[in-house]
């Protein structure tokens, strides 16, 4: 072979391996599937699913702490007074800021958290559904109680309405049901200057002044607070 021979054929001649160029071998490896990053991700995303993993662990949520004010038994460690914080106002309170920010869904979350079913069994409840929603001043729920049948009502829930000033309230008691009120529910509506509803206890015999009613119902409200 000549040398033009050899010198024509020199550029295509094989290169051996450690002339080669060096290969990236970051692109030799397998592409990982789009899907492979959120295996972990999925699963910390979804809510669904670390709400099952949650409620195996022991503790609560953050915004169900609030309410722990309501348990019996911190508050006798502690010594609070139980009344006070358990005034319908103050549970209506929380409770609907609570709702505002969360569902209705997630109360059955709450209420399995707090035990509330074990440490208040509403079969228990020393009282009566109708007084409580006249107390709370809530027609609806208590024409939604009496509709349903409940016989739960005594003479609180018009001396209630007669606090509030509900004259609505009031007939709707009177024309529906038996129990009428005592003197101290006119009292009260005097009180707070209810005079409407003053004027249809007397005009339809459901209470009248007694001796002393002022001083008397004072004095009872005063022993009653801070429910009156």
């Amino acid at each position: 072979m000549n040398v033009e021979h050899f010198l024509a054929h020199r550029d295509h001649t094989p290169q051996s391996f450690h002339d080669r160029p060096e290969v990236d071998n970051r692109r030799c490896k397998r592409a990982r599937p789009e899907t492979s990053l959120s295996v972990w991700t999925q699963v910390i995303l979804s809510s669904d699913m670390m709400a099952m993993i949650a409620s195996y662990q022991n503790g609560i949520a953050q915004d169900m702490l609030p309410f722990l004010v309501f348990d019996p038994r911190r508050l006798r460690r502690r010594g609070a007074d139980m009344k006070a914080l358990l005034t319908m106002d103050h549970v209506h309170e929380m409770l609907t800021c609570w709702l505002q920010a969360h569902d209705v869904s997630r109360l059955r979350r709450l209420f399995d958290r707090l035990g509330l079913h074990t440490l208040f069994n509403l079969a228990t409840l020393r009282g009566n559904f109708l007084d409580v929603a006249a107390h709370t001043n809530n027609l609806a729920v208590l024409q939604f109680l009496h509709e349903r049948g409940h016989v739960g009502c005594t003479t609180a829930a018009m001396d209630a309405a007669a606090k509030h000033g509900n004259l609505e309230m009031v007939e709707y008691l009177h024309k529906r049901r038996g129990e009428g009120c005592t003197n101290h529910g006119l009292a009260l509506a005097t009180i707070h200057c209810h005079t409407a509803v003053a004027r249809y206890l007397q005009d339809h015999g459901l209470a009248k002044y007694s001796k002393n009613w002022l001083a008397t119902a004072l004095i009872r409200m005063r022993s009653r607070a801070p429910e009156e």
